[in-house]
């Protein structure tokens, strides 16, 4: 299960108001959901600010799918048709067009952020931060990038910047923190200066090597993405050695469990921007296939999406689709992944389009894979009035 994921649900639900209350009996929404492992009755509860859906075991014992405490949880449970007996009930919950849950998110997140809290689900990279403080700041940032304040959020990420001592001691500090505000202006566009970023970032000599292997893996990535395949590629190279000379057991590794995969992802794109097709293809098959699901931290799903998106390999991303499609679980992040109209840069969506139109891939997401339409396109693009720009 994902680290801190049962910590940070009982502190969520002792967040949800006082009033509030889950229903215990009969009328809240519930039906069979297909899981890998078989057919369970799900349900819908929603209470205060926390709306969950719960998966009952023949047993009697309960575990839950997924807690909706923002825009992206929700939009998760609207991807699948497993899930749609829900989606009324979370409508009505989350707002039409999901901007009630939006404006709630922003206002808890900013709360939690001053008294040092985690009330939001914490992001992959959330998870391993180990500083209250920090995380309840990058959770503010994430809330206000996800409701289009991406100015707000970069004024907000360069203070808290701005706010710590610059020295080897807060590498980590000031690691998470740039990497989140280049995420938030690459995904605003202006990825120039998330590249500048990261780079005046490796050129600090008070940012600890051993953390500073974070900026180059994002840095890579965004120089992949872009169309600067080899410098991707001599930035990817040294960071996996810096990586793999890191000791598995140092209290202070950054080291994630398949953290590798993501290498090999940038590699791969790398390799194949630089005509390395066959190479590039080689080094996909190094990551693992693992089901998509929301209750592990597994890095490989997304990795190989992004290899071959950003390849631009439509085959290939439409014959991974289909795997992941698949055998993942209700609501796994594979499916905020595949919205056609979601945000993301140019070039790649225009592959992604294309890999859902092929007949192979309509028919594996039948049943499965919710296309969202215009009414949710705000949302998806997380009322940004600019999507990134410049296509490979």
């Amino acid at each position: 299960m994902r680290q801190g994921y049962l910590l940070w649900l009982v502190a969520l639900l002792a967040w949800v108001s006082p009033g509030a209350s889950f229903a215990q009996d009969n009328t809240f929404p519930h039906g069979p959901v297909d899981m890998p492992w078989g057919r369970v009755e799900a349900e819908f509860h929603a209470g205060g600010d926390l709306a969950i859906i719960m998966l009952r075991r023949p047993d009697g014992q309960s575990t839950p799918l997924v807690a909706i405490d923002s825009v992206s949880e929700a939009i998760a449970v609207l991807d699948d048709k497993r899930l749609a007996f829900a989606w009324p009930a979370l409508l009505a919950w989350a707002g039409e067009d999901l901007t009630r849950l939006r404006d709630r998110a922003v206002v808890r997140a900013q709360v939690a952020a001053q008294a040092g809290l985690i009330v939001l689900q914490p992001s992959e990279s959330e998870q391993y931060v180990g500083d209250r403080r920090l995380a309840a700041s990058l959770q503010y940032a994430r809330a206000l990038d996800e409701a289009g304040q991406k100015s707000t959020a970069i004024a907000f990420l360069k203070g808290e910047i701005d706010q710590v001592p610059e020295d080897t001691g807060h590498s980590a500090q000031r690691v998470f923190l740039l990497t989140r505000l280049a995420s938030v202006l690459f995904d605003s566009g202006r990825t120039s200066e998330a590249i500048v970023l990261l780079d005046k970032g490796l050129a600090d000599q008070t940012i600890d090597e051993s953390f500073s292997v974070n900026l180059s893996v994002n840095l890579a990535s965004y120089l992949a993405r872009t169309g600067q395949s080899q410098r991707a590629l001599t930035v990817i190279d040294s960071a996996w050695a810096l990586f793999g000379a890191a000791p598995e057991e140092d209290a202070e590794s950054y080291k994630v469990p398949s953290g590798e995969a993501y290498f090999a992802s940038i590699k791969a794109c790398a390799l194949s921007g630089l005509g390395r097709t066959d190479e590039a293809r080689a080094f996909i098959r190094r990551i693992a296939i693992v089901p998509p699901s929301r209750l592990t931290s597994a890095s490989e799903p997304a990795a190989r999406l992004l290899a071959f998106t950003c390849m631009h390999d439509v085959g290939g991303l439409a014959n991974e689709i289909v795997t992941q499609i698949g055998s993942a679980e209700p609501a796994a992040d594979v499916f905020n992944s595949l919205q056609p109209l979601g945000s993301g840069y140019p070039a790649e969506v225009a592959t992604l389009r294309s890999a859902l139109a092929l007949l192979q891939v309509r028919r594996a997401t039948e049943g499965r894979l919710n296309i969202l339409g215009p009414e949710f396109s705000a949302a998806l693009n997380k009322w940004s009035t600019s999507a990134a720009s410049g296509a490979r």
